[in-house]
């Protein structure tokens, strides 16, 4: 008598992990396929195990012949399924393995013989055979599907451990776990046979490999029944030739918050379903509010999508409630505009952010010029990341001379950040200061720039006074900037007093005492501060005077300002007599006219800085100018 009951509730749970497979998986996927396959093999071997189990407890001589060929089969399936199993682990390992056509000989070869002894035992009984008085007997290779089992789980284990390396952690501890889960169930079976283990044996390593492995390769959102993102990320990356359609449900929080829970799942599963309805299956689900299509047929596309609008035009949910789903859509062009997943993310991000700006437009078409712009974003990003250094001889600082409207010549400047030189050119503040605000490179900058101006003073003591370096205000709010400041003036071999830094007029409230409280501790030992584009800012003069500030720069706007009302050309010379009652110096910048420069003279100022006076010049020329100013630069006629 056998115990079959396990082989029965495997072929109930591997028919509905088949089910699920075929419903989640896309079968054009060789490592999908041939996990189905694996599904197939264990589902057919407990089926076929089961028949072959009832002749033998019911044998009958007349049934031979139909006893025999459900129990070769049997056989033929239990010996596919651990075959199916190591193809199936072989499509994880990589394709550069310089073992790889041994290990594809050492998987086909068992296999091979197996299949030889199988195809013999019709003629001589070689696994088994139906005895006319005895019934069922086992023949002399009666153990050879153990040996094939234990030969395959070794071969996966070996692998699985050969390349640990190049494989995922959870991929290399279920390959690793796999002969030990498989023998150990088989080798019930093995002392015992009454219990019929062959068929959990193999059930119970699909499912290990099912829950460890295959479900993080998922195809289909359970939930809406589209494709998934790592589905999406796969077929981007394979730089398919169509149309790429990115849709974002705009108000997707409101519609969330202020739906009950079944309409809300009701509007998802709808816009699931009309999608599907006029794209096809090669729709995706993105997560929360994206969705994307791909699609051949540029025109048809286009149709298709205007229609899937125009479906939810006052979308009804229920009898009672009326929402309206506000939809944008971002169109990319495959391969041209964008080559693999990353690349398609970071344009839909970019033509997202673009479309919203543009008010009444649900359709936003990708165009070459983002594309480019997009592309030199990435380059000066890497740029960045290379050249933020001390040694760059790409990254320097410009240096913009400060003019003393008391002693009639240049007495200091200001350092400013600069890109030369690169594989793409000269590349101006205005493009990658904004690139290195968004990359989170921005504090490396400010600090590259004043150990490169501590290093100039260092170098030139004897013609150079100070210099002016900018802080940004993320790094001005930081605890530890005072002690990166005072540790590189220091190293450096120079005074405190030889670097001036400017600080914004962008300080929030909250920002303020942390700001206030380093500026102290640093103004404590020496250091020297002027507040830059003073009246842009969200700081009053209140709270300005109550910082250790030694002058303001007054803001270019003003000074344009001026120009254009008489009222505010009063206005500004009362505030500038206001800032100099106090103590300030005042250093007004953006001077580019002589009707400019002849105005500030009027109101008394300490320093000015434009372009009538210079621009931002290298090291080299602003030494010169130090060294010459009297007869290169004689003083500006007021």
């Amino acid at each position: 008598m056998y115990n079959y009951l396990g082989e029965i509730c495997v072929l109930i749970l591997s028919s509905v992990l088949l089910f699920n497979t075929l419903l989640s998986f896309d079968m054009g996927e060789r490592k999908n396929f041939l996990f189905f396959l694996c599904v197939v093999c264990t589902l057919l071997s407990a089926l076929t195990n089961i028949f072959s189990i009832y002749f033998i407890e019911h044998f009958e001589a007349r049934l031979i012949p139909l006893s025999t060929a459900v129990t070769s089969l049997f056989f033929l399936f239990l010996g596919l399924t651990p075959f199916s199993f190591v193809r199936y682990v072989f499509e994880f390992l990589p394709s550069s393995w310089k073992f790889k056509k041994a290990l594809y000989a050492l998987i086909f070869a068992p296999i091979f013989v197996y299949l030889i002894v199988l195809a013999l035992n019709f003629k001589f009984n070689l696994i088994f055979h139906y005895d006319s008085v005895l019934g069922y007997t086992r023949g002399s290779f009666k153990n050879i599907t153990y040996i094939e089992s234990a030969f395959y789980a070794m071969l996966i284990f070996a692998a699985a451990l050969y390349n640990k390396k190049t494989i995922s952690r959870r991929i290399k501890i279920s390959f690793i776990l796999y002969p030990f889960l498989a023998m150990g169930i088989t080798s019930i079976q093995f002392f015992s046979t009454y219990w019929v283990m062959t068929g959990t044996a193999s059930f119970a390593v699909l499912l290990l490999v099912y829950l460890c492995v295959q479900s993080d390769l998922l195809e289909y959102d359970l939930q809406t029944g589209l494709l998934t993102t790592p589905y999406f990320e796969s077929i981007l990356n394979k730089s398919p030739r169509s149309s790429l359609v990115m849709i974002s449900v705009e108000n997707y929080a409101h519609l969330e918050s202020c739906m009950s829970y079944g309409d809300f799942r009701f509007l998802l599963q709808e816009i699931s379903s009309a999608l599907v309805q006029f794209f096809g299956r090669n729709s995706y689900h993105l997560g929360a509010n994206k969705f994307a299509v791909l699609s051949e047929n540029f025109e048809a596309m286009k149709t298709n999508l205007q229609n899937f609008f125009e479906h939810f035009e006052n979308f009804n949910v229920g009898k009672k409630s009326v929402w309206s789903v506000n939809f944008l859509a971002v169109v990319i062009d495959l391969p041209s505009h964008a080559k693999n997943y990353e690349e398609a993310m970071e344009l839909e991000e970019r033509l997202f952010s673009l479309a919203r700006s543009a008010k009444d437009q649900k359709i936003f078409f990708c165009h070459r010029a983002y594309v480019d712009e997009l592309n030199r974003e990435k380059a000066i990003r890497r740029i960045l990341e290379r050249e933020l250094n001390m040694n760059s001889s790409q990254f320097q600082i410009y240096f913009q001379p400060i003019y003393s409207a008391k002693e009639r010549r240049f007495v200091f400047a200001e350092a400013l950040a600069r890109l030369v030189n690169t594989e793409i050119g000269d590349v101006m503040p205005s493009e990658f200061i904004p690139v290195a605000e968004s990359r989170g490179l921005i504090e490396q900058l400010g600090k590259v720039v004043f150990e490169k101006a501590c290093d100039f003073v260092r170098r030139n003591k004897d013609f150079v006074g100070s210099i002016s370096v900018n802080l940004f205000i993320h790094q001005i709010v930081d605890p530890e900037i005072v002690d990166f400041i005072l540790e590189t003036i220091e190293r450096f071999g120079i005074k405190p007093g030889d670097i001036i830094i400017e600080i914004t007029g962008g300080v929030s409230a909250d920002e303020f005492n942390s700001v206030r409280r380093n500026m102290l501790r640093l103004s404590g030992k020496g250091v020297v501060f002027y507040f830059d584009d003073f009246g842009t800012g969200c700081l009053n003069f209140a709270s300005v005077i109550t910082l250790p500030i030694k002058a303001i720069k007054v803001s270019r706007s003003f000074i344009s300002m001026m120009e254009k009302n008489v009222e505010f050309f009063r206005f500004v010379k009362k505030f500038i007599q206001n800032l100099k009652d106090g103590s300030l110096k005042i250093l007004v910048e953006g001077i580019e006219t002589q009707v400019q420069d002849q105005m500030i003279m009027l109101f008394d100022v300490d320093y000015v800085q434009g372009f009538l006076y210079s621009r931002p010049i290298p090291e080299e020329e602003f030494l010169s100018v130090l060294k010459n100013q009297a007869d290169v630069y004689p003083p500006p006629t007021c």
